[in-house]
């Protein structure tokens, strides 16, 4: 049973849109700041070429291979009735750099994941990771001349959900607002500064200065 000061930090915020929408406005600078960038900004004018692609996936293939073992190691997801094995795209982005003709990465990245981090954390940057799977589908339409060696464009990691993109992101927001409930104010704050922690990365890479 939890303590009196356990339940008296608890959240009593019902199960509505505050907790994401707190989470939206105090990310959003972050956000901005990423999608400023020179290499965003071409992918989302479509201008970006197949060398800049690949590099980019690249990075993003390191950031996943770190990121998503560590999150699917929560039992609370299913608690909540996430399929986190579900919204894993390491693989999808495997195959876009085989089509592309770019080796697997093998060096590793420990900026994203503090190893003292813990279901907050992984709440936090599954934020970010399934928000961008709603700007995902505009890239793709947007990148279709980067076609893989299959002939094919190399888009399986942006268009990951397909036309359940929506419906993906919906039940994702919703979990965020029952996690909160639940939660309490410094794991509200450990959510957010782990969001954060993940849009800096993502910008640090966007930017060129890995």
């Amino acid at each position: 049973m939890a303590d009196k000061h356990d339940e008296m930090n608890r959240s009593t915020t019902p199960v509505d849109a505050t907790f994401h929408h707190r989470l939206k406005t105090m990310t959003a600078p972050f956000h901005d700041a990423l999608e400023s960038t020179r290499l965003a900004q071409a992918m989302a004018s479509g201008g970006v070429g197949r060398s800049d692609y690949a590099r980019y996936l690249t990075q993003l293939y390191v950031v996943h291979s770190v990121i998503e073992p560590r999150v699917r190691q929560w039992a609370q997801w299913a608690d909540y009735g996430i399929d986190i094995e579900r919204r894993a795209r390491l693989e999808l982005l495997r195959l876009d750099l085989a089509a592309l003709g770019v080796a697997e990465p093998s060096t590793p990245m420990q900026r994203v994941w503090d190893e003292r981090w813990g279901f907050p954390e992984a709440v936090g940057v599954m934020y970010v990771l399934e928000g961008s799977t709603m700007g995902g589908r505009f890239l793709a339409q947007r990148l279709l001349s980067i076609v893989g060696n299959d002939g094919l464009p190399a888009m399986r990691y942006f268009s990951a959900y397909g036309d359940q993109t929506m419906r993906m992101w919906g039940e994702y927001t919703h979990f965020l607002n029952r996690y909160a409930q639940d939660a309490t104010l410094a794991e509200h704050n450990r959510v957010l500064l782990a969001a954060c922690a993940l849009f800096l990365r993502l910008q640090e890479i966007l930017s060129g200065t890995d």
